[in-house]
């Protein structure tokens, strides 16, 4: 303590007050920083489901729900033809259908004539709004097997053994979260908009992995029936949005959720727009960031403004200070950046991200401000979230 108070002192003699809180305002904000990447979300990358014990001797039965509104041959062509030749034992897919199209329609029976363990439920259009949470309501009840796996036909399974990893997981869990990103494209915009994809979900990864789950991917989500009826389906149904990170709050109690970390287990979702339609995606999402629990938006907050505070304050050193003082304060960002890097570069690795890691350092000084826009933006209301 007394080296401390004498280095505080002689810092204040040479520099001045201002000097003494910017110093301290750097450092404190680094040790947070190095406490996220170079402790919690390195333990992240290393995480394995199956050091868990398990509640299931083997793979169960699972039942694969696909909401699908409108016509979208191309998915029947690509995405669904995925789903029906995944590498597993047993399992089904129940399509339902929102459409009104006979032709359509006619189509899925004819695929249906093909493949058995495809299930098409059709809920016809009306002048009522359905939504997502109708939709896969329908779906889960028409379901044959007690284990669910939500997805979407705006996403698809990377790899056959998709529905293998994550029907391996529900021998360890009744909850299991599964990563989806979104496809690359050769611009700036599809850059950010998958970065901004990773980082959030290395969150709610690892607020899962901490027994504090505050959100999951309704392109990739498991469950099982008993959850969903115990807790009688959805919750918010003033909501549009939720059927994945505030569902996964309610069925959740901390130790009944499992992550699966693989290439092979993720899904990418397909891009519908550039930059807007991704800002308009985010803001719709975050209205439901409001009903997270404290704890979970303390985590998510207190990495964000700390890096904040560390880039503003580093800059500040080296715009305003002595070179020795800014040379000291600068000589912290490639620290932070490497541990930034080591931990991303596995994480990457281990959900097959490409291209994302060696750009990440423009990534990393925008995401507090791309989250504070949306942040605001969110509190307006949003007609396509609330009912």
């Amino acid at each position: 303590m007394d080296f401390i108070n004498d280095m505080a002192a002689a810092v204040g003699s040479t520099y001045g007050w201002e000097g003494v809180a910017l110093g301290i305002s750097i450092l404190a904000a680094f040790v947070v920083q190095m406490v996220y990447h170079a402790g919690i979300y390195a333990r992240t990358a290393r995480f394995r489901l199956s050091a868990r014990r398990q509640i299931l001797d083997s793979e169960p039965p699972v039942s694969v729900v696909v909401p699908m509104f409108g016509e979208n041959s191309a998915y029947l062509d690509e995405g669904l033809q995925i789903l029906l030749s995944q590498d597993y034992h047993t399992y089904e897919v129940v399509l339902v259908y929102v459409g009104n199209d006979d032709n359509f329609l006619a189509d899925l029976k004819f695929l249906q004539s093909s493949y058995p363990n495809l299930r098409i439920v059709n809920i016809e259009h009306t002048r009522y709004a359905i939504s997502a949470k109708m939709v896969l309501n329908l779906g889960i009840k028409a379901a044959r097997y007690e284990h669910i796996i939500t997805t979407t036909a705006d996403a698809e399974p990377v790899s056959d053994r998709w529905l293998a990893l994550m029907g391996k997981a529900f021998t360890y869990d009744d909850v299991i979260l599964g990563y989806c990103g979104l496809e690359s494209r050769p611009t700036l915009a599809s850059f950010f908009s998958r970065a901004q994809r990773l980082s959030e979900s290395v969150e709610w990864i690892t607020t899962a992995i901490r027994h504090m789950p505050s959100g999951a991917s309704k392109h990739n989500l498991g469950f099982t029936k008993t959850l969903y009826f115990g807790v009688r389906g959805f919750g918010h149904l003033n909501l549009n949005v939720g059927e994945d990170d505030l569902f996964v709050q309610q069925i959740s109690d901390g130790s009944n959720v499992g992550v699966v970390l693989s290439r092979n287990a993720s899904c990418v979702e397909k891009c519908w727009g550039g930059w807007s339609w991704w800002i308009d995606l985010q803001k719709s999402a975050a209205t439901t960031r409001r009903f997270y629990s404290p704890r979970a938006k303390c985590f998510v907050e207190t990495e964000l403004v700390s890096r904040a505070v560390f880039f503003i304050s580093v800059a500040a050193a080296v715009i305003a200070m002595p070179w020795e003082y800014a040379a000291a304060a600068a000589i912290l960002l490639p620290v932070r950046y490497t541990a930034v890097f080591l931990t991303r570069t596995r994480i990457c690795r281990r959900l097959g991200e490409r291209g994302l890691v060696m750009r990440h350092f423009m990534f990393d000084v925008a995401e507090p401000v791309i989250r504070a826009y949306i942040a605001v933006a969110s509190r307006r209301k949003d007609d396509n979230a609330w009912r």
